[in-house]
């Protein structure tokens, strides 16, 4: 359980660095798929978001996610 803590973590943390790599050039809060901005309301809840609502809830029925909704 504690792995999966850290693991979890981890994956944050990139997350969130990925996020301020996205600021520095210009494109944070672009959907990563159809270049929409993503809401205020879904950056809000989850700053590191790389995909809109809509584009999300597909990446999610097309790749899984393991049980643990991230919208």
């Amino acid at each position: 359980l504690d792995l999966a803590r850290l693991d979890r973590h981890v994956n944050e943390i990139r997350r969130i660095e990925a996020a301020f790599r996205r600021l520095d050039v210009g494109n944070y809060g672009i959907c990563h798929d159809c270049d929409c901005e993503i809401g205020i309301e879904r950056l809000r809840s989850q700053p590191y978001a790389e995909r809109c609502v809509d584009c999300q809830a597909q990446y999610e029925k097309e790749y899984g996610q393991g049980g643990s909704a991230s919208l």
